[in-house]
């Protein structure tokens, strides 16, 4: 199964609204940055969040995360995690993806019951659309939808009906062993839990000096080279013999290693926390590198650092998000408003060519002068 394209509207921090479009817009000539889907489709390996403090970028991935985790897992609106803030009374999700021949595209209304209640998102309506792949001659055509397969209200209308409010009739075509994976709520929690000796590579990429690393449900062992002593500690105080880099960076190669398998998908928040920039590069590199990504798993991440997103080559798969004079946040596709491929993304960012993405002179202004009253009062 891949998901094609994730939008929603009505929603509290974007005003208007936004869509990501998981697959390539522009001509395709490297196969290692995509994978194709069926005829002149094909899905993002990579697709990179960028943009300056308070844009927007994680409450993004937090709704991308609601929709693969609807789609992919089955999980109910109360199975989530915090969306609170974000989702509207009314707020509409619309998911479009590809499954076992077939193309789908759900339109889900998300309503809010009481505020005060655990389970207080449930689906107002829901409608899936279909059309089987010979209906799609080209790009334009896969967006096209007539055909609905179901309606919410053909489910709960029956007598028989066991659906919740909370789940989502999307579950009856997509069971599958897609994973999804995310690390949008450990951003800032380091805790190590990669199993078995075996995988000491992942370790010694961000920490050489490691000879081993065992570890179960409580405790951990290290040892380092070149020494004889064993240190044994709880797996919640790992960062008091290991680099938090370290401990970070070996979590996700596992991770990786596990959506890979089922050419699934990873959502990163702040990629670049506790990493080096070179590092960021190779992990971002494992997603584009055909030998090792075979069944075309995809990486969504998130960085305030326009230097990582150097590292990419297309311009289809990279998404600006900015906030306008009304302080409200707008997701903005690179490729719509740069041509050019000739520029260092991060020159054409760091430049607030796209107007936003840097802090303007008179900010910077009313931050010096302040610092100057404060120095010399």
């Amino acid at each position: 199964m891949k998901l094609l394209k994730i939008e929603f509207e009505n929603i509290g921090i974007f005003e208007k609204g936004f869509t990501i479009d998981l697959t390539a817009a522009d001509r395709v000539t490297e196969s290692s940055q995509v994978a194709n889907i069926y005829r002149s489709i094909y899905s993002q390996n990579v697709v990179a969040v960028t943009g300056p403090n308070a844009s927007g970028k994680t409450s993004l991935l937090k709704l991308l995360r609601l929709a693969f985790k609807i789609v992919i897992h089955n999980a109910g609106l109360d199975d989530i995690g915090p969306i609170s803030g974000v989702i509207n009374d009314g707020t509409i999700m619309k998911v479009d993806f590809y499954n076992e021949d077939i193309f789908y595209r759900l339109i889900s209304t998300i309503g809010i019951q009481d505020q005060l209640q655990d389970n207080k998102y449930y689906f107002k309506d829901e409608i899936v659309y279909s059309k089987v792949k010979s209906e799609v001659r080209n790009k334009e055509s896969v967006n096209e939808f007539e055909k609905i397969l179901l309606r919410r209200s053909d489910v709960t209308n029956n007598k028989n009906n066991f659906l919740k409010p909370q789940d989502s009739i999307v579950s009856i075509y997509t069971r599958n062993d897609v994973i999804y994976r995310d690390t949008i709520s450990a951003t800032n929690i380091n805790i190590y839990h990669n199993r078995g000796n075996d995988i000491m590579p992942f370790v010694n990429l961000f920490d050489n000096s490691i000879e081993f690393i065992k570890s179960n449900n409580e405790e951990c062992e290290i040892k380092f080279k070149n020494k004889d002593k064993q240190y044994t500690t709880n797996i919640f105080e790992t960062e008091n013999y290991l680099s938090s880099g370290t401990i970070k960076g070996s979590n996700l190669i596992f991770t990786i290693a596990l959506v890979m398998k089922s050419g699934g998908y990873l959502i990163i928040d702040e990629i670049e926390n506790h990493i080096q920039k070179k590092l960021v590069q190779i992990l971002i590199g494992l997603f584009t590198d055909e030998e090792i990504n075979r069944f075309g798993a995809t990486l969504i991440f998130s960085t305030h650092y326009s230097e990582i997103i150097d590292v990419i080559d297309r311009k289809d798969n990279i998404y600006v998000l900015v906030r306008d004079q009304d302080f409200v946040s707008k997701v903005i596709r690179y490729s719509e408003i740069v041509n050019r491929n000739d520029i260092k993304k991060s020159e054409i960012l760091l430049s607030n060519y796209i107007d936003g993405t840097s802090p303007s002179y008179e900010l910077i202004k009313d931050v010096r002068e302040l610092l100057c009253k404060l120095v010399n009062s």
